[in-house]
């Protein structure tokens, strides 16, 4: 594809999601901001942002939507484009949040957005477990699931950061289900240092679920389970 038609994709993608959110958001204000509503009319627009924007990939593949269950669930991913938000869209499920930490949560108009969906806010990277747990357990009891990306910030396609246990602590201490999801050309379709859209191949695939997750006698359950995750998620990106 022409780099003129990826600029126009990429100015229509994002242009759309930013004026139908300043748009609605008095609606959104006067009717005080529903929960259920507003993460549907997020899941809405990521879907159809992301449909504008992946029009630019040379190709696209969707794979493992029925391993995401029904129900509290944790969902983790490699992180490697702003892109990897909106894709979790695909899936086809409007009950999901994620965990924010700093300064999005703090944005005029994005975080009254974010907090009325339900996403977890933290202050910082330096919240306490507790903080975690407490809203965890609220979004469980909701039926909700949990996007977390372990590594913390975006790296390179194809490079797997530390996964931080964070996550993985989280499904073992509330007994959920935690799903691996692979995702593939994202970062070099709109990098972590870029914001126009690259033509590349575009792969997301959701793993089956990892469940009664037992770690070797004498480590860490949650840091074993972060390193099984990144191992199955690492195969997965290296498959052609």
């Amino acid at each position: 594809m022409k780099k003129p038609l990826l600029l126009i994709l990429t100015l229509i993608g994002f242009g759309l999601y930013g004026f139908l959110g300043l748009a609605l958001y008095p609606y959104f204000f006067i009717t005080g901001f529903k929960e259920a509503q507003v993460r549907r009319f997020f899941y809405i627009l990521a879907r159809s942002v992301f449909w504008v924007v992946k029009r630019a990939a040379k190709s696209f593949t969707l794979e493992g939507a029925r391993n995401i269950p029904a129900g509290a669930a944790v969902i983790a991913a490699n992180h490697s484009s702003i892109l990897d938000i909106l894709c979790m869209a695909e899936f086809g499920r409007e009950d999901i949040i994620f965990i924010m930490r700093g300064w999005p949560s703090k944005v005029p108009v994005m975080g009254a957005y974010a907090r009325a969906a339900g996403n977890i806010c933290l202050e910082s990277s330096l919240d306490s477990g507790d903080a975690l747990k407490a809203a965890a357990a609220r979004a469980f009891k909701k039926g909700l699931k949990i996007i977390v990306f372990p590594e913390g910030t975006r790296g390179p396609e194809g490079f797997l950061r530390r996964f931080h246990s964070g996550a993985f602590m989280l499904a073992l201490d509330f007994k959920v289900p935690l799903v691996p999801v692979a995702l593939k050309g994202l970062g070099g379709m709109i990098p972590k240092r870029g914001f126009w859209v690259n033509a590349t191949d575009i792969k997301i695939s959701a793993l089956p679920p990892v469940e009664n997750f037992t770690a070797p006698a004498g480590s860490a359950p949650a840091l074993k389970m972060a390193q099984y995750v990144k191992t199955l998620i690492a195969k997965k990106l290296e498959e052609k």
